[in-house]
């Protein structure tokens, strides 16, 4: 007997089925099959609409945060469509974020989206959070101090249902733990970056706390620090000073120190010059200054208690 091939198109048919039954936790059994199988833009908001049909908000924030939703609304130019649905989901911090998250894409926000902006931040600045909410943030938090490695951005998900105000909040005295690991604390630092808002906020940092406003955070990759050591390998590789089978090497070394010394890697890793023959080979280099030897060698060690924590 011929094995029975399951297709997309008979997915969605029998979680249309369901649907018509109310029986919405069945259809996201078929969608969630169909999305494995085409994670495409009408695929994803069937699963979304049916989502927010069963309350599962946290799946619907999920959703509404992958790149294939997020350039579909972008596609649209439907940035208060996307609003819509994300405070629909309860994901108030992604709402307040979401204009940052469209520009980012080269999205162009016109005059009405620029005041809607305004009355999105008074709408979230009246978000009530429930005691008990916060409480469960904090405990989530105080959790993900004690594993390195975990899937912050999976465990912390409840944090995106907090307004803006509320996870400033929390998330302060987490910044200012010396026990605060470089995984951590880029996630949180990401999503203070993204508000649309300015925020000043402590973060511990090397013995002492420093302050700093969420304007002044980067992504990574517009870092010129990272911009610069990227060229500089892309030149070694076309002079053939560096062969394509170290290339990986360097750029998951560069990646390192990125986590490692961010928010501050423009302090900590320049001169660039200094960290270019690390960076690619891993070797210090040998003409440095012992003050340039040391600032290395901290990081080292940096990374070395990183892995140990991780082995925990």
């Amino acid at each position: 007997m011929p094995e029975f091939s399951v297709s997309v198109e008979n997915l969605l048919a029998l979680a249309q089925e369901q649907e018509q039954q109310q029986q919405y936790l069945q259809a996201l059994t078929y969608l969630k099959q169909a999305y494995e199988l085409d994670d495409q833009a009408a695929v994803t908001l069937h699963y979304l609409q049916v989502a927010l049909a069963a309350d599962k908000l946290v799946l619907a924030q999920e959703l509404l945060a992958t790149t294939t939703m997020i350039d579909y609304f972008c596609q649209e130019h439907d940035l208060e469509g996307y609003r819509q649905l994300l405070w629909q989901a309860h994901g108030y911090l992604l709402v307040d974020q979401a204009p940052d998250v469209f520009t980012s894409q080269d999205y162009q926000l016109s005059p009405a989206e620029q005041t809607a902006t305004q009355q999105w931040q008074a709408k979230l600045a009246q978000v009530i959070v429930a005691p008990e909410q916060l409480q469960h943030a904090n405990d989530l938090l105080k959790q993900a101090l004690l594993k390195p490695l975990a899937d912050h951005q999976l465990n912390l998900a409840p944090l995106l249902s907090l307004p803006p105000s509320s996870y400033v909040q929390v998330v302060q005295p987490i910044l200012q733990n010396p026990l605060l690991l470089p995984f951590l604390r880029m996630q949180i630092l990401v999503n203070l970056q993204r508000l649309s808002r300015p925020v000043t906020v402590s973060l511990f940092w090397r013995g002492q706390l420093r302050q700093l406003t969420n304007n002044e955070l980067l992504a990574v990759d517009q870092l010129p620090v990272y911009q610069e050591m990227m060229q500089y390998l892309t030149t070694q590789l076309d002079s053939g000073q560096l062969v394509y089978s170290n290339l990986s090497f360097a750029q998951s070394n560069l990646v390192t120190y990125l986590l490692l010394t961010y928010p501050f890697c423009e302090q900590e890793l320049r001169p660039l010059s200094n960290w270019q023959e690390f960076l690619t080979t891993g070797q210090v280099a040998a003409d440095l200054s012992s003050a340039a030897k040391d600032q290395i060698a901290f990081w080292q060690e940096q990374e070395q208690q990183l892995l140990r924590a991780a082995n925990q």
